[in-house]
């Protein structure tokens, strides 16, 4: 309703479509952010949750392309670093992802930010762990 009454409100868009993700209607969550996108261009929220919603529909480029939007509206956004690396893992990526971990620690450390930092070191150890624990005939040599 509130929509209809303010359609360039924004931040309404992106409520609905956190309502539609919620419920599972991934193609009306994506539209929603995508015409709060269209309203607003420099709205890196709505960038981040259309590439949420994608990740969670196994759009991992998708993702990737929103993801890198809301780095260039805000470096600083340590979430993005997370689901960045998230999508480096899917791929075997383990090297890139500790690498966007190591960036959101950075910043969830400037924030002071404790709890986060140590989730995001733990991934990391788990991730080195599982680069050790590849078989050498396995391993990329170049």
């Amino acid at each position: 309703e509130i929509i209809n009454i303010c359609p360039n409100n924004v931040e309404c868009l992106l409520n609905r479509a956190n309502a539609y993700n919620a419920l599972k209607n991934y193609d009306e969550a994506i539209a929603d952010c995508t015409l709060a996108i269209g309203k607003r261009s420099e709205f890196s929220d709505a960038f981040y949750t259309r590439g949420c919603i994608k990740y969670s529909k196994g759009d991992l480029r998708g993702a990737l392309a929103d993801y890198n939007e809301v780095l260039k509206l805000d470096t600083q956004n340590a979430y993005v670093y997370i689901q960045i690396a998230k999508i480096n893992k899917q791929k075997s990526k383990r090297k890139e992802a500790i690498l966007n971990l190591q960036q959101a620690i950075s910043i969830f450390s400037n924030k002071s930010m404790t709890s986060e930092v140590q989730v995001c070191q733990q991934e990391v150890n788990k991730l080195e762990d599982e680069i050790k624990n590849i078989p050498w005939w396995n391993r990329k040599l170049f």
